[in-house]
């Protein structure tokens, strides 16, 4: 082995050695898809599944943290950008075990209304056929289902919440 081969050995052997740290100054911010939701001519299904994964480790390695997520599922008010959305849009929240529903857009809408503006979400119209909820997430994988009572388009997204 030349020495420069085995220079290039050990540099790759202490890279791997070392802790990884710069994912720990990263955060996670805003997931944002656009999709096509409802009864329609051509749609092969009624709803569409977005999925996430969770990865924290805020309370240490021994006990992890679950974090707080905005979800919402927008139709209506997503018109604002000019595209056909869907209206009824309907959201679930399906995956990882553990996840706590803390508020949703029937029951909470100023909760909702608060967290989306503390992340600058766009607004949701009053009396609007959107959906979201707050849910407190362990790590694990989740998926966000949407549905529809008429088809459109749809923008999903998920928020990290202070």
């Amino acid at each position: 082995m030349t020495t420069m081969k085995l220079a290039r050995l050990i540099l790759l052997l202490a890279t791997l050695a070392t802790p990884f740290r710069a994912a720990e100054a990263l955060t996670f911010v805003n997931l944002s898809v656009r999709l096509t939701v409802g009864a329609a001519p051509g749609l092969v299904a009624r709803g569409a599944h977005v999925g996430f994964v969770v990865s924290n480790s805020s309370g240490g390695a021994d006990k992890p943290a679950p974090i707080r997520i905005l979800v919402r599922a927008s139709g209506p008010s997503a018109g604002v950008f000019g595209i056909a959305t869907a209206n009824g849009v309907e959201l679930q929240l399906g995956g990882a075990g553990g996840a706590k529903v803390l508020a949703t857009w029937k029951d909470a809408r100023s909760q909702i209304v608060a967290a989306a503006a503390s992340v600058g979400a766009f607004p949701y119209g009053t009396g609007s056929g959107d959906d979201a909820m707050i849910i407190e997430a362990p790590a694990g994988a989740f998926t966000a289902m949407v549905t529809a009572a008429q088809a459109g388009e749809s923008v999903v997204e998920a928020y990290r919440l202070p």
